[in-house]
């Protein structure tokens, strides 16, 4: 999991070559670490068998329910999304992320139990993330937007000194994301659709 953080810079591009060196070293760390973490060796290593669920699927099956947690939070927030480029606040906003949340918990509740719809599911969900984000990374009236939403918070919580967010790369993790669930596809399909205590 933190391979596929480290690989995903979501902050904003950094404005000097020290900024630029840090963020290059975390994605070559990370970068390393999922070639050691992405092989049999690994999945034999940290499932203990062969025909347990892939070490990359079983991070990837993590990653999905992250969102679920923070979701009574960014309810109270008020948090803003974003699709395509498109500002949506709440409540509709609520209503989305909940619905991507449950969505993301089912298919790694699913991908434990080795199907294959959740496979397939999982792969369309980071299609759709890598996308959308590609198209708000690049639209500046979204980065805009973020910036107003942002202010708005920090104004609200009495926080001063923010003075903007500039672009992202926020659509590097669905795509590193679908590359490691793609790489792990054999091995994953090799097994029974059902295997019993795969749980970490």
């Amino acid at each position: 999991m933190w391979a596929i953080v480290l690989v995903s810079p979501s902050a904003p591009l950094p404005a000097t070559v020290s900024g630029w060196v840090d963020d290059l070293i975390y994605i070559l760390v990370g970068f390393w670490w999922l070639m050691l973490f992405m092989g049999k060796v690994a999945d034999e290593e940290f499932t203990g068998s062969e025909s347990a669920v892939p070490a990359a699927i079983l991070a990837v099956s993590w990653l999905l329910i992250l969102e679920l947690p923070w979701l009574p939070l960014a309810w109270m927030l008020k948090k803003p999304i974003f699709l395509y480029g498109r500002y949506i606040g709440a409540p509709y906003s609520h209503v989305i992320s909940t619905a991507l949340s449950v969505l993301g918990f089912v298919v790694r509740v699913a991908l434990l139990k080795r199907s294959r719809l959740a496979f397939w599911l999982a792969v369309s969900l980071q299609i759709f993330y890598f996308t959308s984000s590609v198209v708000t990374d690049f639209t500046p009236s979204a980065i805009a937007e973020i910036n107003r939403a942002i202010a708005s918070l920090t104004t609200g919580w009495q926080i001063t000194g923010f003075s903007g967010t500039g672009r992202t790369l926020s659509f590097f993790e669905p795509m590193v994301i679908g590359v490691c669930l793609m790489l792990s596809w054999q091995r994953f399909k090799t097994a029974p659709e059902t295997v019993q205590n795969t749980l970490p």
